[in-house]
């Protein structure tokens, strides 16, 4: 599966956006160079990207998908949960692993 390289994704939607790297750079809290340095990037922070994301009206979270090998099909992954929730689910993975395991 090729993998998309967020820094250029990045670049070309402010780009598209008529928005400088100074301007972006402002509206993220960083600096220009952090910016300019970005756009070589295959990854980056994801509380960055959120921030990125808004500022340019776009969803580059979207970009990051997993690879269902068993049914060779793309799965985009968007969950937001509350973190209590998070937990909660965990441990009912952890409960049902260790069930499973016991068998």
């Amino acid at each position: 599966m090729d993998t998309v390289h967020i820094g250029e994704a990045i670049k070309q939607k402010m780009q598209e956006r008529s928005m400088s790297a100074a301007a972006l750079a402002a509206a993220v809290h960083c600096s220009r160079t952090n910016i300019y340095a970005l756009f070589k990037r295959k990854s980056i922070d994801t509380e960055l990207l959120c921030r990125i994301s808004k500022v340019l009206d776009y969803d580059f979270l979207s970009y990051y998908t997993c690879w269902d090998d068993a049914h060779r099909c793309l799965i985009i992954v968007v969950i937001e949960v509350e973190e209590q929730q998070l937990k909660a689910l965990i441990a009912d993975d952890v409960v049902r692993l260790v069930q499973r395991l016991s068998k």
